[in-house]
């Protein structure tokens, strides 16, 4: 049953996230790291099935790698208070997004072809904890925004973003708690 749930979620939040690309377009920033969570859904999807051996696990690595530098940058460009086009979320958003590649970079890495996750060290279990835990606060605080967008009725739109970063936080933090 888990694969289908992980599946559906994903799925929905690649589809999300393909459609948040394209409206950002004009904004490049925004639309590169969309197609980052592309990527990381479609990731996500593979991953809840047993054909995830066949997807080249240096390839992932690459990309989830670079993902993370990317949003690592970002994070400190807002953090800076560079005048940059990150969108409507606060700073804090950004270090989210590099979690969530790193907990991709943790999960691919922990689990290359052929290798079992109980194979996974004390330290990288304890760093997939970590992760995990870190994923579940970012999901209560974007679930805590969308919360207080409704109730302020704030326009915009962000709501929905507010949605697909809580489904992402905590989809990832169930499939990063089943490796240990």
């Amino acid at each position: 049953m888990l694969p289908w749930v992980f599946t559906a979620l994903f799925g929905a939040l690649a589809i999300y996230s393909l459609l948040r690309a394209a409206t950002d377009l004009s904004r490049p920033i925004l639309a590169v790291g969309h197609l980052f969570h592309v990527a990381m859904s479609a990731d996500m999807v593979a991953m809840s099935w047993p054909w995830w051996d066949a997807v080249p696990w240096r390839v992932e690595l690459a990309v989830f790698v670079a993902a993370t530098g990317w949003y690592v940058l970002l994070t400190a460009l807002a953090a800076a208070r560079a005048r940059i086009d990150l969108g409507p979320h606060p700073w804090w958003h950004q270090l989210m997004h590099a979690v969530m590649m790193a907990a991709m970079v943790w999960m691919v890495a922990g689990m290359p072809p052929g290798e079992h996750h109980h194979e996974l060290s004390a330290l990288a279990t304890g760093t997939g904890a970590a992760l995990t835990a870190a994923l579940i606060v970012f999901g209560i605080l974007t679930a805590a925004q969308f919360v207080r967008d409704m109730r302020r009725r704030e326009p915009g739109g962000i709501g929905l973003d507010h949605v697909a970063a809580t489904a992402m936080n905590f989809g990832m933090a169930g499939m990063c708690a089943l490796m240990f």
